[in-house]
């Protein structure tokens, strides 16, 4: 076609730039994505290791220990209790300090409680864990329940402020691809206008001349995704790389961004190209 002839003769100079201003502005976008996606895998790894640590009042007796134990083994969100004496919390707090804490051997075993350690059938949420914990601490002898509910809502609030920052990336990218896409293409129209008359002259249809300016928006956004992909996998293996081996053993894998948002950004890299051509035809093509 006459049309993608103009535009493949016109210079490249402000497509490539166009192309890598785009590229650059997804990487930033699709980086964000990736830590987001990857933040979600650390803390559904946490969940999944929470145990809920119910610490009972001093002197209870036996009895009064069986009856709060079958108690909790009646909640359905529970799948296993254990009992651990004072001595026992003593034993395995000392085991796990090493050589840090010497001198507590001498401490009384009063002073470390008596508690219950319990462990879910699948992973609860915030809502889910507050609620059973409050109901754990309604049972009598129960003086306080601990689950780590804190640190976990407060990761979820981070979580849904960073959705909510992609959300105005993602317009802001979509501004952003348009701007550019339809500013490089209006460029080449102004650098062929006369080979343009001359198609209106020998009755080209508006769409014939407008369809490679769309097509050619288009392709820039979605080669710019591209490169932002790449880009993006560049950046993932250097700083997996960089992560201390001694954290591994509490992180989940790591992944690079998976196929269905790829896919995500190649169409939002296409779709706003191509808007930006349409947009450089008003006005430009009028």
């Amino acid at each position: 076609m006459r049309g993608f002839k103009i535009l493949r003769r016109s210079s490249k100079g402000p497509q490539i730039v166009g192309i890598l201003t785009i590229g650059l502005a997804f990487t930033i976008f699709s980086v964000f994505l990736l830590g987001i996606e990857n933040f979600q895998r650390i803390i559904s790894k946490w969940q999944q290791g929470i145990e809920i640590l119910c610490y009972l009042e001093p002197d209870l007796p036996d009895f009064k220990i069986k009856e709060i134990l079958v108690r909790i083994k009646n909640e359905p969100h529970i799948s296993e209790t254990r009992y651990v004496s004072s001595k026992e919390v003593k034993e395995e707090f000392l085991k796990e300090a090493g050589n840090l804490l010497q001198g507590l051997e001498d401490f009384e075993e009063e002073l470390f409680p008596n508690l219950i350690e319990v462990k879910l059938k699948k992973p609860l949420t915030v809502q889910e864990l507050k609620a059973l914990a409050l109901r754990l601490q309604d049972i009598p002898g129960i003086r306080e329940v601990q689950y780590g509910g804190k640190w976990l809502e407060r990761a979820y609030e981070s979580l849904s402020f960073l959705k909510g920052l992609l959300l105005v990336g993602g317009l802001l990218l979509f501004g952003i691809t348009l701007f550019i896409s339809a500013n490089t293409l209006k460029l080449v129209f102004y650098q062929r206008k006369e080979e343009i008359e001359i198609l209106r002259l020998m009755g080209a249809s508006e769409s014939f001349i407008k369809t490679p300016f769309i097509l050619e928006g288009a392709f820039q956004g979605a080669l710019g995704a591209i490169l932002s992909l790449a880009l993006s996998y560049l950046i993932f293996e250097f700083l997996h790389s960089k992560i201390p081996i001694w954290t591994l053993p509490y992180l989940p894998e790591l992944k690079f961004l998976s196929l269905k948002t790829m896919l995500f950004i190649l169409g939002l890299g296409l779709f706003s190209g191509m808007i930006g051509g349409l947009v450089s035809c008003v006005g430009s093509l009028s």
